[in-house]
Order: structure tokens, then sequence, then C-alpha cells
């Protein structure tokens, strides 16, 4: 958790989008959604609207768990959103996050509605709720 603690600060200085990512694989990691519990992690992955910054699926069956926008400061976060929304419903991941430096904001999909689209659950300050951010991801 140290090391995650110390990633986040410097994710929180948006220096680069890069920083962002590495965040994200130590909460994935935290979460146990990574290699060695049966998850394949995928960064800068090709799918349909363009290429996602990361993607989770459960290997065993290739379902999809969820796709993960990442943005380097909070003018970016914004105009990630409809990106991210674009991932999920072109793409049939029924979870989504926005996160840069300062927040994670989780989106869910109901994949049995055709005309469905993305909607906003909740947001979590990455300061002070990190464990919330994990904890959300872990049960996925």
């Amino acid at each position: 958790m140290d090391n995650l603690t110390r990633i986040l600060g410097i994710a929180l200085q948006e220096a680069q989008e890069s920083d962002v990512t590495a965040l994200v694989f130590c909460i994935l990691g935290e979460a146990d959604k990574d290699y060695r519990n049966g998850y394949m992690v995928r960064a800068e992955h090709h799918i349909i609207n363009g290429i996602s910054d990361v993607t989770v699926e459960v290997i065993q069956d290739n379902r999809k768990i969820m796709v993960i926008e990442c943005k380097r400061n909070l003018v970016g976060f914004v105009r990630g959103r409809p990106q991210l929304a674009g991932y999920m419903a072109g793409n049939n991941y029924p979870n989504g996050l926005l996160i840069c430096g300062q927040i994670s904001t989780f989106y869910t999909l109901d994949l049995d509605d055709t005309h469905a689209i993305p909607v906003e659950t909740i947001t979590y300050n990455n300061a002070t709720q990190i464990e919330h951010v994990i904890h959300r991801i872990r049960e996925m």
C-alpha cells in the first residue's frame, strides 16, 4: 500500500497521463484484478471507437469486466466522459472507470438493454478515498 500511496502522490501532480495509468495498475493489483487471479489487464487496447487506456477481462471465459479511461487532470477528465461511454457501449463493458489523479468516477451499463447508455454511479476523491475505489473494483 505504501507504493500505491507514492504513485498516487505522483499522479496528483498532473505530470503525465501515464502516471495515472501506473496508479490504475496499482489499484487493480490491490483489488486482486491481475494475472495471478485469472484476469487479463491490457493497456492501450484497440477496441471499437478507439483505443482504451486499460481493459480488464476474465481470461478463462473472455468475460469483460471493465474499461478504464485515464486522464492527466480534471480538464481532460471532463472530456473523457463521452470517450468512456463510447467504449462501454460499443464494446459491451458493464463497468467503466474514468480516473485522473484527483478523482475516480464509476459508470455502469445495462447489457440486457440494447438502448442503454452508461450511467454515472459514484465519484471518489482519490486523495482521501482510494480504499473505496479499490473495494469497489474488488467487488466486480
